[in-house]
């Protein structure tokens, strides 16, 4: 049945939707650039997001831009993710250890896109 109804259901993301998203994390949670969040790094590399996003480079994502703060410096869309990924262009994880203010406050703003999906389901 998911196998005949999940592009009626589900249709992957165009790049206006992926805007969009982005829009309501930046409004919501205070992280811009950002489409989502993955819990399972695991179940994540096994994925067809996975796939699209790290082997093919086929999701039509938007181009990186400027954030609010940042001026000229153009910023990659991402998704956020727990401690157990590693870093990618279009994957972002908490800092770890020891920190200087300046990365507590990204981890904050971090933690709070996650649970602004986690908060969804």
């Amino acid at each position: 049945m998911w196998e005949k109804l999940k592009n009626v259901v589900m249709k992957e993301p165009n790049n206006q939707k992926w805007i969009d998203i982005s829009n309501d994390f930046e409004k919501n949670a205070k992280f811009p650039n950002c489409f989502g969040k993955d819990s399972d790094s695991g179940i994540y590399k096994e994925s067809s997001l996975y796939k699209k996003l790290k082997l093919e480079k086929k999701l039509d994502l938007t181009d990186p831009r400027p954030t609010t703060n940042n001026g000229d410096i153009r910023v990659p869309y991402v998704i956020v993710a727990d401690e157990a990924f590693g870093m990618s262009e279009n994957l972002m994880r908490p800092h770890d250890g020891k920190m200087l203010y300046e990365k507590k406050v990204f981890n904050y703003h971090l933690t709070l896109a996650r649970r602004y999906v986690e908060c969804t389901f």
